[in-house]
Formats: C-alpha cells, sequence, structure tokens
C-alpha cells in the first residue's frame, strides 16, 4: 500500500501466481465498479484516485508490483513486439489518460537503448568525416556532403 503526499491512497492486492498468469493474457479489462461481480480477478486495486496523474502513479505501482512479483516488466504488443495487444476499459477518460501517460514514460532500461542506439547510428552515418569539416557553411553545400558521405 502507498499513500503519497497529496493524500493519494493505492491498494494493490496480488497474488505471485496470479501476476504470473498476466503475462499469458493477451487481453486486460480495466472495470471500475463498487459492487460485488462474479469475475475472474487477477488483481485488486483499491484507491481513492481522481485524476490522470493519480491513474498515471496506480499504473505505475501495479507495473512495479507485477514486476516484483514475477521478475519481469509487464509488455504491451505495440510497444514490445509481444505482451498484452488490447486493454479495455470501462469508459473513463481519466483512467485511459492515466494509462497514456504511463504508456508514454520511457523506463530507464528504454532510455539506455535509444542513446545506444543513437550512439550506434551517429558512428555509422559519418563514414568520411572530413568531408563534413571540409564543407562550406551553408545548406546546400551540407546536404551535397550528407549524399556523398552516405
Amino acid at each position: 500500500m502507498n499513500i503519497y503526499p497529496n493524500e493519494l491512497v493505492i491498494f494493490v492486492y496480488m497474488l505471485k501466481d496470479q501476476a504470473k498468469l498476466i503475462h499469458q493474457l493477451g487481453s486486460i479489462q480495466i472495470d471500475l465498479t463498487f459492487k460485488r461481480v462474479k469475475i475472474l480477478s487477477y488483481v485488486h486495486v483499491y484507491t481513492n484516485v481522481t485524476t490522470a496523474e493519480g491513474y498515471q502513479q496506480l499504473f505505475t505501482d501495479l507495473f512495479n508490483v507485477i514486476k516484483n512479483l514475477t521478475g519481469q516488466a509487464v509488455k504491451f504488443r505495440h510497444i514490445d513486439g509481444n505482451g498484452i495487444e488490447c486493454i479495455i476499459g470501462d469508459l473513463d477518460p481519466i483512467q485511459a489518460k492515466g494509462l497514456d501517460l504511463i504508456l508514454q514514460t520511457p523506463s530507464i532500461g528504454e532510455l539506455e537503448k535509444i542513446f545506444y542506439t543513437l550512439e550506434q547510428l551517429e558512428e555509422s552515418k559519418i563514414k568520411d568525416p572530413e568531408i563534413w569539416a571540409s564543407s562550406a557553411n551553408n545548406t546546400n553545400v551540407a546536404e551535397a556532403a550528407h549524399t556523398l558521405a552516405n
């Protein structure tokens, strides 16, 4: 359970076996309900969230709980190439915005991959750095040098 300085309360209840099954699902459904319904649940989250930023924190906490229990980060097919393909919500726009915020926030590992890839691209693109050094300072010459180098 986390209680944040802004009085946001998030309590995630999930068993390890349930967390492992999350990685096998093609889709997940989010149901914001205040009544008892008989459904197969993998996780229960109790919260007082009412803002997109609160839902962003809720999804961050939920995905961290799953990672801590299983040793694996939650993956999404459209981002990672495998994992959850679809998230079905209950049409709460604030909830959707919070999920959007978390999916747009890169992790430290993702940032390291991006910087490494950029370094590799930069090293591979400059085949003959002397072409660039001898170029005059105007756009046409720079474009021509770029064409010659690549």
